[in-house]
Order: structure tokens, then sequence, then C-alpha cells
């Protein structure tokens, strides 16, 4: 019995204990960050200049994270990294030193890395069939065109030439008067072109150009060099005829053929071209070839012509001159005209060429004349003043002068109001006489 209830509690107490749920297991790597480390490190290699490096597998990294990925940093020209395999090979170009960091990076971010030297020795000077790269090919200096006036400058241009495995960070190109005495630019490793200004005109430059080889914070290598000669322009000038400043009344037109007031030392085909101050007092226009120079005299007023020619590398040749616009207008009126009797015509100013040709133009009439006279301020049309007695024998005539404002510059137009002579007009009509017959007549 004792035996039985003792069973019966075991058996109980060991299904308690099968029942219960057994602790849930750590997360220990979710509390622990794995950092790749190196065990094994190398701190310099050595290649020949010139020849396969073969491969050299770099140490892989252990630990960390996940996956572990490489890079390498600072390679010689012309040698590569195989961040796959971590195999470093190819043909080292330059000799010389050089520090690299290689580094392991897992997936979290962590790296670890150490610096290690290459050293490329120089290949033997029997061995090596160049010792630099060629010289630039085709180089020419030519006069450098120009559509705006400029000093005169050359533009060089070459073709990349062979590097002979050294690989090319610059060009030097060197000009002067002559080889003793030559000013230096650069040029960047992918250039085939620079110019060059602020020069000497119709002078002949001695250009020379060589690719330079070598690696940042060395001397390099200089290759071959080039050497060419260029003439810079030689701008046009002005010949010993030429137009004077002038003076005319408005409304005059006068056209001057100008093609042979310039000439150019390079027989380039010139381009002419004419331009004024104030258009809308005296404009002005010109022909391509020269041959029409125009002057136009629009409103009174003065203005400064420029006629000129380019020659298509910024050579520009010109002369200016003053052209003063005069204006003296005449109306008649008959005396005794009442008031508001229009006096002539309206006196109004011309327009300046496109694209200013919608001047809104005011005017005004001063001197003695606005006494007994006055203009409408919009139309220009003078009419007699109230108040005024027109006679012919007390006063004939009357002057003063019609004012508006063209591009900021006053216009002035003399005026003389003319009165006419109603009587005289009168006289001057044929008269009937009676004639005395000595006999009747039918």
């Amino acid at each position: 019995m004792r035996f039985g209830l003792w069973l019966v509690a075991v058996s109980a107490l060991l299904f308690v204990v099968l029942a219960a749920p057994l602790p849930a297991p750590r997360a220990l790597a979710e509390e622990t960050n794995l950092v790749p480390v190196f065990s094994a490190t190398i701190t310099s290699l050595s290649f020949p200049e010139g020849k396969d490096a073969g491969e050299t597998l770099l140490p892989a990294a252990e630990g960390g994270d996940g996956q572990l990925t490489y890079s390498l940093t600072g390679l010689p020209a012309g040698m590569t990294f195989d961040a796959a395999t971590r195999a470093l090979g190819g043909t080292p170009a330059s000799p010389g030193e050089f520090s690299m960091t290689y580094t392991a990076t897992d997936e979290d971010g962590d790296q670890a890395s150490f610096s290690l030297t290459v050293t490329v020795d120089p290949a033997p000077q029997t061995a090596r069939s160049k010792t630099g790269p060629d010289a630039p090919g085709s180089l020419k200096a030519v006069r450098a065109p120009s559509a705006t006036a400029m000093k005169p400058a050359l533009d060089v241009t070459w073709t990349t030439p062979a590097d002979n495995g050294f690989p090319i960070t610059k060009y030097e190109i060197s000009y002067g008067l002559d080889t003793d005495n030559m000013t230096k630019v650069t040029a960047v490793a992918i250039a085939t072109s620079v110019r060059l200004t602020d020069l000497a005109a119709g002078t002949t430059y001695t250009v020379r150009a060589l690719a330079f080889a070598g690696n940042s914070g060395q001397h390099g290598v200089a290759g071959a060099r080039a050497d060419t000669t260029g003439k810079t322009n030689t701008p046009p000038t002005e010949g010993l005829v030429y137009l004077l400043d002038d003076t005319d009344s408005w409304g005059s037109l006068y056209v001057n053929d100008v093609s042979g007031y310039f000439s150019d030392g390079d027989n380039d085909t010139l381009t002419f071209e004419a331009s004024s101050t104030r258009p809308g007092i005296a404009s002005v226009s010109i022909h391509e070839d020269g041959a029409e120079f125009e002057r136009y005299f629009r409103n009174p007023g003065t203005a400064t012509a420029t006629y000129g020619v380019r020659d298509g590398y910024g050579g520009y040749a010109s002369r200016s001159i003053t052209l003063t616009v005069t204006a003296d207008v005449t109306r008649d009126v008959p005396e005794r005209s009442p008031a508001g009797t229009n006096v002539g015509s309206p006196i109004t100013g011309r327009q300046p060429p496109e694209p200013d040709n919608n001047q809104i133009y005011t005017y005004t009439l001063t001197g003695a004349a606005a006494t007994y006279f006055e203009i409408d301020s919009s139309t220009g049309q003078i009419s007699v003043k109230e108040g005024t007695t027109l006679d012919y024998e007390t006063k004939d005539s009357y002057k003063g002068k019609v004012n508006w404002t063209v591009q900021g510059q006053a216009a002035v137009a003399n005026l003389t109001i003319k009165v006419t002579d109603v009587e005289a007009i009168i006289a001057s009509a044929p008269t009937l006489t009676r004639t005395e017959f000595s006999e009747q007549s039918d």
C-alpha cells in the first residue's frame, strides 16, 4: 500500500517536471558584435617595372559578421586588384615606392586594415625601348579666330602620342620668340589643344610641346618634344582716305563707298559694320562689303557715327565722325487770319530706325513766335493764337523754335513764320478798262 502511494507520487512529480516549459536559450549572437581581424599581414612587396607581376594573394581576414569584402587603395599605375579573389597583379608602368592600404569590411561595416609598401624596381636601361612618351603628333599653331575684338592669339593643337608605358599626366606647352626665352603653360592629360593669348601682332612664335609622365608628388618623366612655329594675326588698319565730320539739314541722305578706307596685312576678307550713338538723330548703316555706307540725318541734334571692319581673328579697326543735324523750317500765314487758323503743315520729328520706331514726341513752341502762335503738343500743328492780329505792314515775320526730345537729346527746329500781304495779292488781280470809240459799234 505504501509502495503504491509512493509510486503514484513519484509519477505525478515526474509529470509536472516534464510538462513545465523550458527556459528560452539566450540570444548570444544578437548581443555580441563580431569584427574582422587579420591574423597575418604583409608589410612590403616588390615587382620589376614593365613586367607581368603574376598574382599575389593578399591574406584573408577572420571573424566579422557575415561575408567580408576587400579593397586596396594606392595601386601603382598598371597594377590591378581583384576584390573577389584578393589577387594583386598587372604590369607596373612606372618605378617608385607606393603606399597602399588593404581593408576587409564585414556586412555591419566593421573594418580591419593594414598598410603595405609596393616597390616597383626600375627596368634596366637596356631593357627599355623608350624613356618616356613619344612627342605629341601633328603639332600646329594657327591664328585663333574671334568674331569680337581681342589681342592676337594662337590655337595650338596636337594628337595624343604613344605613352610607351609612361601614363601621361599632363602636357607642357612652351612658346616664345626664340628657344632661349620661352613662356610655359600646362594642359591636362586628356587635352589636345590650348590657346596662347595676349601675343604681339604679326609676330612669329616658336611653339614646343611635350607629354609629361609621372605620379602626383613626383618629378616624373618628360617625353619627346615636338616643335613648330605660328604667326599671329595682323589686324586691319585705317587708310589715308576717310570721311570727315559732317553738318547737314534734317531729311538728308548720303551714301559713300568706304571699302578702300581700310587695309589688311594678312589679306583677310573684311566684314564692315556701322553704328550711331543716337540713331534717332542720325542713323547709319553699311553693306558688308563696305560699298555702301549710308548716313540719314533724321532729327536736329548731334550724334557720333562709327564705321569699322573686322578680320575674323579678333582684329578690328574703325573711324568715328560727328554728324550734326540742323533744321530750319518756314511756314506762311495770310495777314488778318483769325485765331485757330493753321499755319502751314505740322512740324514733326522723324522716327528712329527699327526697332525703336515707335517714339512718342511732345512738341513745344518757344521764342518770339510763341507770343502770337501756339502748337499742338501731340501733332506739331502750329495755329494763330487767340488775340493775335497779323498785319503784314506792321510785322511780316515771326521767329521761334519748335522743341521735342529724341532718345534723351533735345531736338530743336528753327522756325520762321512769314505773314503774307493779302492786299498785294488782290492788287495783282487783272482789271477792266473802258475803251472810247469815235463811231458807234455793234
